[in-house]
Parts: structure tokens; C-alpha cells; sequence
């Protein structure tokens, strides 16, 4: 049981998918790669990102124990506070030590998912509560899998961390629609997300903002032969998204907003995959 409680501290249903960006970030782009290469990169990240979640958990254990809504075990005391650091610790221990065994690319492109993992959850910094640092945040911090994946093998390069910076702001658009989830609970529980900052129906429209703002980069790739030119037409797959972005402004339930998250989700991971595919078959 206690076993169960400390892999439940990593969340991991709700980052898996981005194993499979780090494993198109290695793959894609070096075809030389090794079964134990890959195998060490791919534990390195799965190891460090899940260290994401464990730190989240436990910085947010005071204010997760009014919603119910979040199974965070630290906060319902399945696991104590020492213990989730020290195995946030262990984690990113870990996961920095394979990254080291494939080259030093590797490592620092797992330090800098480190420091984001910190600056955006612990004190003083945590920009997760400060409004628009905390985009910001959001977008480098899910930049890192397709980012360490892509540096372990080939190093650092302006096309690598071009392609990195796409899924960060597939992710990071979504981000002020995502607060809205938890509007109510923020505001009673004091914590300043952008939501809780400029409102609801701001909220939507700024991630509305965003997700132009991210075709817009995805066109620059395009036009900069980082992403294959076949790929002009990504944009319109998100038309489905922005109709229904235009119809949760009017009328935005928690139904409508967890119903467009997965859609724009869906947009991202085929925005994501697809071109990487197409970039170096």
C-alpha cells in the first residue's frame, strides 16, 4: 500500500505522453541511436519528471487538503512531507545520473528541468502564483521533454530548442483555461493564479490569445525548415478548438473547460508528433 502511495506521489496519468515527446525527441533526429542509449534517456527523463510532480505535490500539501478534488497523497498525509521531498530528491537524483551516463548534454539539459521544476513550485520564487510569470514558467518547464531528449543525443542546436519551445506553448496555452478549473477553491484558499487574478471569462480569452500566438510560431518553424514545409496546413485542425473556445466565453461550465483542454490536448500531441515525423522520415 505504501508502495502505491508513493507512486501515486508521481501522478504519472498525467504526464505519460510526454515519455513518447521525449522518445520522437531522441529517435527523430538520430537514427543511430542504441537500444541502451535510449533506454538511459528516456528512465533519465521519466525519473526527473516525475520528480515534477512529486515537488508539486508537496509544495501544494496545506492548500490541496480543502479540494477534494486533488488526490495529492501528501496532503491526505498517506505520505509525510520529509518523505515526498526525499523522494522528489531520489528522483531527480536519479534521473540526472542516467542522463550523465549518455553526455554531458545530457546532464545539463536535465539540470535545467531541475531549476524550472523549482522556480516555478518552491518559495520565494514559485512563479505558479504569480499571473502571467507563471505561462511563462509552464511553457519552459514542458519544453524540457522533447528539450532533454533531443540535447542528450545531439547536443544543444538552435532547430532542437526551436522544436522544444512548440510544446511548451501547446502546453502553456492551455494554462489559463486550465486555472479556471479551480477558480473557486484558489480564491479560498488565497492563491493568486490567473484566474483567480483577471477573472474567468479573461482567462478563456487569454488562452484564446495564446493558441494564436503558438500557430503563429508554429509557422515561423515552418518557415525556417526546422518543421517539414507539408505542414503548412496545422493550423486549421485547431478550428474545431477555437469555435469551441468562442462558445465556453458565453457559457463557460467546468464540463466546457475540461472538454476543450482535451481537444486542445489532442491538437498538441498531434501538432507535436506529426511534424516530427514528417521532419525526418
Amino acid at each position: 500500500m505504501r508502495l502505491q502511495d508513493f507512486v501515486g506521489n508521481t501522478r504519472l496519468s498525467h504526464w505519460w505522453w510526454w515519455i513518447g515527446v521525449c522518445a520522437i525527441a531522441v529517435l527523430g533526429f538520430n537514427t543511430g541511436v542504441g537500444f541502451v542509449t535510449f533506454s538511459l534517456v528516456i528512465g533519465g527523463f521519466t525519473f526527473l519528471f516525475a520528480s515534477v510532480y512529486t515537488l508539486n505535490n508537496t509544495c501544494d500539501h496545506q492548500s490541496d487538503k480543502w479540494n477534494p478534488e486533488k488526490n495529492n497523497p501528501v496532503a491526505h498525509e498517506k505520505i509525510s512531507y520529509r518523505e515526498s521531498v526525499m523522494q522528489t530528491f531520489v528522483l531527480a537524483g536519479v534521473g540526472l545520473a542516467l542522463l550523465g551516463m549518455v553526455s554531458p548534454s545530457g546532464f545539463i539539459s536535465g539540470v535545467v528541468l531541475c531549476l524550472l521544476n523549482i522556480v516555478y513550485h518552491v518559495p520565494p520564487l514559485r512563479t505558479k502564483s504569480r499571473p502571467f510569470l507563471d505561462i511563462l514558467s509552464i511553457t519552459l518547464l514542458y519544453a524540457t521533454p522533447f528539450f532533454v531528449g533531443y540535447s542528450a543525443v545531439n547536443g544543444f542546436d538552435l532547430r532542437g530548442t526551436g522544436i522544444a519551445v512548440l510544446f511548451g506553448l501547446l502546453s502553456g496555452m492551455v494554462h489559463p483555461f486550465q486555472t479556471a478549473k479551480d477558480l473557486e477553491q484558489d480564491r479560498m484558499n488565497g492563491d493568486n493564479t490567473i484566474a483567480a487574478s483577471i477573472g474567468l471569462k479573461r482567462s478563456v480569452m487569454l488562452s484564446l490569445v495564446l493558441v494564436v500566438v503558438t500557430l503563429l510560431y508554429f509557422e515561423l518553424l515552418v518557415t525556417a525548415r526546422f518543421i517539414d514545409s507539408k505542414m503548412f496546413f496545422y493550423p486549421l485542425t485547431f478550428i474545431p478548438s477555437l469555435a469551441y473556445y468562442v462558445k465556453t466565453i458565453s457559457d463557460p461550465s467546468h464540463k466546457k473547460i475540461d472538454s476543450t483542454v482535451l481537444i486542445l490536448r489532442l491538437n498538441g500531441i498531434i501538432g507535436g508528433v506529426v511534424p516530427v515525423y514528417l521532419l525526418l522520415r
